[in-house]
């Protein structure tokens, strides 16, 4: 638990650090709030595009996990729940949909819709290191320490030294050709 709660955190600040953080990218805050209502008509399509998506990912998951466990176990309906859960949450979006889509949107409601944009970016970009942190996880072998040793001291080490050497010798090269 603990390394997941690692990876999450550092995930949390490469976002922040390096990409941004909360920041739309090529979209400024001030930008946001001004069109908050075109924002919002993306958000909610995002939405009911993802939870129509969602529809049919957990119905295949629902075929697939059919017979898996014992007959009465609950999780023989993880796929159903999941599946109505997403079901519920279209259904939301196209009322959300019929409601909002054109209302004219106050001063309060235009800085809700930026922060909301904003907090979902910043979800993402948490979720794709988080993401990215575990396949490499998973891809790449582990070594063991002695492995590890073996790498650092006979290669790497050897390779650091060359590279101070050549290194030293374009600088000293490029100096005696530049005067």
């Amino acid at each position: 638990m603990g390394e997941y709660v690692a990876i999450a955190l550092s995930s949390a600040m490469i976002a922040t650090v390096y990409f941004g953080g909360w920041q739309i990218p090529y979209l400024p805050t001030d930008v946001i709030v001004a069109n908050a209502s075109t924002v919002m008509r993306v958000l909610l399509s995002a939405g009911l595009v993802f939870s129509f998506v969602g529809i049919f990912v957990f119905a295949v998951y629902d075929r697939r996990l059919k017979g898996t466990w014992p007959a009465g176990d609950m999780r023989n309906r993880e796929g159903k729940i999941l599946g109505s859960g997403a079901t519920m949450g279209f259904i939301a979006h196209i009322v959300a949909i019929y409601f909002l889509w054109s209302v004219a949107l106050p001063e309060w409601a235009a800085s809700t819709v930026a922060v909301v944009a904003q907090t979902l970016m910043f979800l993402i970009k948490l979720l794709f290191f988080y993401w990215l942190f575990i396949w490499v996880r998973w891809t790449l072998p582990r070594f063991r320490y002695d492995q590890l040793m073996r790498l650092g001291w006979k290669t790497l080490i050897p390779l650091a030294f060359l590279n101070i050497l050549v290194t030293g010798l374009v600088i000293l090269l490029i100096q005696r050709g530049g005067t």
